[in-house]
């Protein structure tokens, strides 16, 4: 009887409990509501602004395709303008030209004096071989003339000189057609042959410059293939002058394969 009375008591407090607390909460939420701000309120005929609708998402800007950068193409001015600055060139190039004078006009020369003008035609790339023979020649003719006059000396190294020159040799290129065995016309070859360091490969890119001047068809090969980067630096010639370079594909390559 006694654990019934407990049981009944326990019972009345949660219920009591429960109301308390479900009186609490309206009495919190009215609280709330009383004191929330009222909307606006417009005046008749006006209408609430519209929201603005959200923006639509842009597509992404499609990425500019870089620009193909094309080589200049350099074309040589004309035949009259090329003479006029190879004039001009030669005529800042008298180094040679005035060491030797300045040793000739010392009138009686010496051995050493002899020897200062071979050193000077030496370290002017005038070649061993060039250089013994004009020496000889000058030394001969100086002492069959019987001459110490450095007028006469320097007539004679200027004799010499030419006669090495050879004006009068045809240095033109063969650059016209031929006709082989069989009759049919063949494209002009021209063959740069040189020791390392003589500026071939700089040569034949001033050539080829010079016959597209001309309105000719150029075609370089690239045939050194032991020299690091020769073919790169042919390369970058064609490029230039606007022809085909034809290279092998790996360094070190027979150069009759290309």
């Amino acid at each position: 009887m006694e654990t019934q009375n407990i049981v009944l008591i326990v019972i009345a407090a949660l219920l009591l409990i429960g109301v308390v607390a479900l009186f609490v909460v309206k009495n919190r939420r009215r609280e709330e509501l009383e004191a929330a701000p009222e909307p606006p309120t417009l005046p008749v005929g006006e209408e609430s602004p519209a929201e603005p609708a959200p923006e639509a998402p842009q597509a992404p800007e499609a990425e500019e395709a870089p620009e193909l950068t094309v080589p200049a193409i350099e074309l040589p001015e004309s035949v009259p303008s090329r003479m006029q600055r190879l004039r001009a060139r030669l005529a800042r190039s008298g180094g040679l030209g005035q060491s030797i004078l300045s040793i000739v006009s010392r009138g009686d020369l010496s051995p050493e004096d002899w020897e200062e003008i071979e050193d000077t035609l030496l370290m002017a790339d005038v070649g061993l071989d060039p250089t013994s023979q004009i020496m000889d020649a000058l030394k001969t003719q100086t002492k069959v003339e019987g001459t110490r006059d450095a007028e006469r000396v320097r007539e004679i190294l200027r004799e010499q000189l030419l006669g090495l020159v050879d004006p009068s040799m045809d240095r033109s290129l063969a650059t016209d057609r031929v006709a082989d065995e069989e009759g049919k016309s063949q494209p002009a070859a021209i063959l740069m042959v040189g020791v390392n360091g003589t500026g071939k490969t700089t040569t034949v890119g001033k050539l080829a410059r010079l016959l597209v001047a001309e309105e000719k068809t150029v075609i370089l090969g690239a045939a050194d293939t032991f020299r690091a980067a020769a073919a790169d630096q042919l390369a970058t010639w064609g490029e230039r002058v606007g022809v085909e370079v034809v290279r092998s594909d790996r360094e070190g390559a027979d150069p009759a394969s290309v």
